[in-house]
């Protein structure tokens, strides 16, 4: 409590300019992420796409910078309700007494995880859609819808392809901060020793992760290549549509196939009896 009325006297006088550069170098970050993000993402899927039949001469920049403020907005809706999920926390716990305290702990720890999980679908959604902006140069909001066909036809190879490259991608985490648990409490290295391993690992790491990123992006786009297997349909085709098969019971239309049918040349489906049956010769017609 110390420390935080201290923090608090000393941004009594600068809160306001405090705040102001926080906003001038979070805007200025976000645009310059989008862009980035975008420039990155189009070169990425250009390099992927490069041996497709026809070849992909051309990445629409539009939709790509469209999807990437879709992500940068995402975040930052993310950020403003973990923040305001918290401020709400902390006025509660302030009109309770100390028996509600660790109930609204856990109740802001699930919402701050319920949001962020959703972040996380919606990013993944706008990261996705970038694939069929590049290769069938559909619009930033289209590329979405095209994303969720893409999840009801395929649901299970798109479960796969993202578990074992995100598995692959928490082991390679694990990996990282063993390696720098290792240089920095075990080691016997010096300072400048220390840093350079910790950058050379993180180097690694990143590595790794765009290496990681890539392959699962060929694998949306190899699956999204897939062809969709059309519906079997049953046709039906009238009784006299072709020559009667007694061994089946139906017309054949085309060798090898049976359309059921009925012989209208057989007597047991007639009404009348053996004894009632007359054969009465009809003179031809002229």
């Amino acid at each position: 409590m110390l420390a935080l009325k201290a923090l608090q006297q000393i941004l009594a006088g600068s809160s306001l300019r405090l705040i102001r550069a926080f906003l001038v170098l979070a805007v200025g970050s976000t645009v310059g992420w989008v862009i980035l993000a975008s420039i990155g993402r189009a070169v990425t899927l250009r390099g992927l796409l490069v041996d497709r039949d026809p070849p992909v001469e051309r990445i629409t920049f539009r939709s790509m910078l469209g999807l990437s403020v879709l992500r940068a907005l995402a975040f930052t809706g993310a950020c403003v309700l973990s923040l305001g999920a918290l401020v709400v926390i902390a006025n509660a716990n302030s009109q309770q007494s100390d028996s509600f305290a660790g109930a609204a702990v856990f109740l802001c720890l699930g919402l701050v995880m319920i949001i962020w999980l959703a972040w996380s679908a919606l990013n993944w959604f706008f990261s996705v859609a970038a694939i069929f902006v590049a290769k069938e140069g559909r619009k930033t909001f289209s590329a979405v819808g095209r994303v969720a066909g893409l999840c009801a036809d395929r649901p299970g190879a798109i479960f796969v392809a993202g578990f074992w490259f995100g598995l692959a991608r928490i082991t390679a985490i694990y990996i990282t901060g063993m390696f720098s648990i290792f240089f920095i409490g075990i080691a016997p290295l010096g300072a400048s020793a220390t840093l350079a391993a910790l950058i050379a690992s993180s180097l690694a790491y990143f590595l790794l992760a765009d290496f990681f990123y890539i392959g699962r992006l060929a694998a949306y786009l190899s699956i999204s290549d897939w062809p969709v297997e059309p519906p079997v349909a049953l046709v039906r085709r009238p009784l006299d549509s072709g020559p009667f098969d007694s061994r089946h019971g139906g017309h054949l239309a085309e060798p090898g196939i049976l359309h059921a049918g009925v012989d209208r040349d057989e007597l047991i489906l007639s009404d009348l009896s053996s004894g009632d049956l007359r054969l009465e010769e009809t003179p031809p017609s002229e």
